[in-house]
This record gives structure tokens, C-alpha cells and sequence, in this order.
């Protein structure tokens, strides 16, 4: 651990790395560009992001930035041992990673990481597009806690991003006190409280891995006349044909609609028209669709997991995420028009809780604390 730091009377000097964001920004990738951008946002902040890809360099704009190697390459290892060097020569006071690894010796600043959730530990399998050699270095760090709770230790401070998640990661993972850097959405146009009951289609917005339990949405579906289930997020053909086999053989082909990526505004639209988000996931660090919807006025139907009653702030039609027919009798509910407003109305009051700004702001005092 190092010395504590004397910011008095000039900026607080802020590394943020963003090497690890996507090309397709949703999930951990949305909350570290938003968050850098929130924190770029605040006077009393100086800061820089690390970036190694050219994908990477217009995420934040009139910022500082520094690009290095990709962490995610193997033959980088040695390179990134020495990042610390690098990084001591521009006095940060913090240097800030949005998920749990970076090189850490020998720095001479305060090293923050995030984990969002314990998924992985769950659900070990690894995501279908990964190489054969990085399918074995997954199965390998997840395959007990001793890994990640090496790697957290590298860091002065840990933070995760719901109540939810501190409370099964405190203790298991991390030794000492875990603080809380919520998600955000964006601030848009507020959209009026408004009945969603008389649309057929309902949406799913997230990645297709093991623990989302997409399949139970299908299986939904033969019970509910009419509906149709638009899957808005990027998918891979792998797994695109495992759920059209769900669906042909649940007798609902004709009603699953792979978009297969959508823009902003594309999924804005999707959202208006649609009579709710749903999603059956079995665990959650957060579950940013939920509240993107909530803030659209769009009524949610979740499954009954903790994370899920903590962040849509109990605004929600909820269902057992092992039952198809209790999942269809959630979406059938939604589509009664008294509760279809009350959800629309409720949840964009809860929604106004999560703003990237509100995000800055609890990062900033994990960081001066750290200091």
C-alpha cells in the first residue's frame, strides 16, 4: 500500500483504464466509459485514460491519453509488470481499473479495482467466442477464489456496483471494506408515464452467456398468444443456432426476432413500443437494462433474485427464473393497463436514482478515502 497523498489546492490526478472496453459498449464496457466520462465532467479532477486499441480513443473525448499495450494479450505479460513504471512518471494520485487486474508493483500510487459480481464462480463455463488458450486460462482462474483473491489484493481498494454484490463478495473475495460505485443511465428527455399493456412484443436486452437463462423467455412463450420476443443484443452464430433450436422445438420460431445489435435510438424505439423489458437471469451484479428501461417508463418483468429487488426498487412484475410458466404469467400480467401505468409511473421514479454523475460522485469519495 502506498503513502497517503496531499491533493490540497490542485486537481485530484485520475488514471482511468478503459484498455478493457469493448467494441460493442453495453455491460462492464458502458459503466467505464460513462463513469470516465462523468468523472471527466467534475473541475476537480485531472483526468487521463489508458487506452490500446483506435476504437478506444474517441470513447472519452477532450481528455488526456496514453496508449499502451493490450492486457488482454498473453505475450503482453511482461509489458504490463512494467506499466507501473510508466504510470509512476506521471504522479497520479489514483489509478482506477474497472475491473479486477492491472500491473501493480512498484507503483507509487493508489491502485483501485472493481469486480461487478461473483457470475463467473456460478456459471464457470466460458463465453463461446473466446480462443481454445483463453477458454483454459478462464476455467483456470475461476475454478477456485484464491486467483481472484490474489489479484485483489494488488489493489488499495476494491468497489463492486450494488449492495447485492458487496454482500456476497465482502468476506469471499475481499478481506476489508468493499465500497459501491453504482450504474448509471444516460439523463435523456424524460418519456411520459404510459400504458404499454396493448403491445405484443417484449424485450430482452443483454449478452446470451449460461447464467442469463434466455431459453426460459422461449419456453415462455407457447402460453402467451401473440407475443413476440425481440433479442436486441449482439449474439454469436453458435449460440444463435442453440436458441432457434429452443425456439423451433417450443413451436415459437416464427416469434423470436434476433436483432443482432441495435443503436441507441434503435433501442429507444424498441423499448416505446414494447409492453416490457424481461429478462430471467439467475444472478446479477446490476442488470443496467433494467433500470434503462425504467427510465424510459417502461414496465420490467424480472426474475425473483435479490439484485433484481434492490435495483428496479421493487418496481416490477417478478417470476421464478426456473419456470417458464410462471415467467409467462409475469408477461401476462404486464399486460394489464392499471398495472402496466403504475410500473411506467413507479419506475421512472426509481430510475432518477441512478445517474452517471451520482456514480462520480460515490467514485470520488472511494478515491479521496483512498488518498
Amino acid at each position: 500500500m502506498t503513502a497517503p497523498t496531499d491533493t490540497r489546492g490542485r486537481p485530484l490526478r485520475v488514471i482511468f483504464d478503459l484498455r478493457w472496453t469493448a467494441d460493442d459498449i453495453a455491460g462492464i464496457s458502458r459503466f467505464s466509459v460513462e463513469l470516465a466520462k462523468a468523472l471527466a465532467a467534475r473541475p476537480e479532477v485531472e483526468l487521463m485514460v489508458l487506452v490500446c486499441r483506435d476504437d478506444q480513443t474517441d470513447l472519452v473525448p477532450g481528455v488526456a491519453q496514453l496508449r499502451v499495450h493490450d492486457p488482454r494479450d498473453p505475450g503482453q505479460a511482461l509489458a504490463e509488470a512494467r506499466l507501473p513504471r510508466l504510470l509512476n512518471q506521471l504522479e497520479p494520485d489514483v489509478v482506477y481499473c474497472p475491473v479486477f487486474y492491472m500491473g501493480s508493483w512498484g507503483r507509487r500510487y493508489q491502485a483501485i479495482f472493481t469486480i461487478h459480481d461473483m457470475i463467473p464462480f456460478h456459471f464457470p463455463k466460458p463465453p463461446s467466442d473466446l480462443s481454445l488458450g483463453a477458454r483454459i486460462g478462464w476455467r483456470a482462474l475461476y475454478a477456485t477464489t484464491l486467483p481472484m483473491r490474489w489479484m485483489l489484493r494488488q489493489a488499495d481498494r476494491v468497489a463492486t456496483v450494488s449492495q447485492t454484490a458487496r454482500a456476497e463478495i465482502e468476506g469471499r473475495l475481499v478481506s476489508g471494506d468493499l465500497a459501491v460505485i453504482p450504474n448509471g443511465v444516460e439523463q435523456l428527455e424524460p418519456a411520459p408515464p404510459a400504458d404499454h399493456s396493448g403491445s405484443d412484443d417484449i424485450v430482452y436486452m443483454g449478452v446470451f452467456s449460461q447464467h442469463k437463462n434466455v431459453e426460459t423467455l422461449i419456453r415462455a412463450l407457447p402460453q402467451l398468444a401473440r407475443v413476440r420476443l425481440r433479442l436486441l443484443s449482439r449474439i454469436d452464430p453458435g449460440r444463435r443456432a442453440e436458441l432457434t433450436a429452443v425456439a423451433h422445438e417450443a413451436g415459437v420460431g416464427d416469434r423470436i426476432i434476433f436483432h443482432d445489435g441495435v443503436s441507441d435510438q434503435e433501442y429507444a424505439d424498441l423499448l416505446a413500443q414494447a409492453r416490457c423489458l424481461v429478462t430471467a437471469s439467475r444472478l446479477e451484479g446490476f442488470g443496467l437494462p433494467i433500470v434503462e428501461a425504467q427510465q424510459r417508463g417502461v414496465p420490467v418483468v424480472c426474475s425473483d433474485i435479490p439484485i433484481f429487488h434492490e435495483v428496479t426498487g421493487e418496481v416490477a412484475t417478478f417470476f421464478d427464473p426456473s419456470d417458464p410458466a410462471d415467467c409467462a404469467r409475469a408477461i401476462d400480467e404486464a399486460a394489464d393497463p392499471e398495472l402496466s401505468l403504475r410500473h411506467s409511473t413507479d419506475g421512472l421514479a426509481n430510475a432518477a436514482r441512478y445517474t452517471w454523475p451520482r456514480a462520480a460522485e460515490a467514485a470520488l469519495e472511494l478515491f479521496r478515502a483512498a488518498i
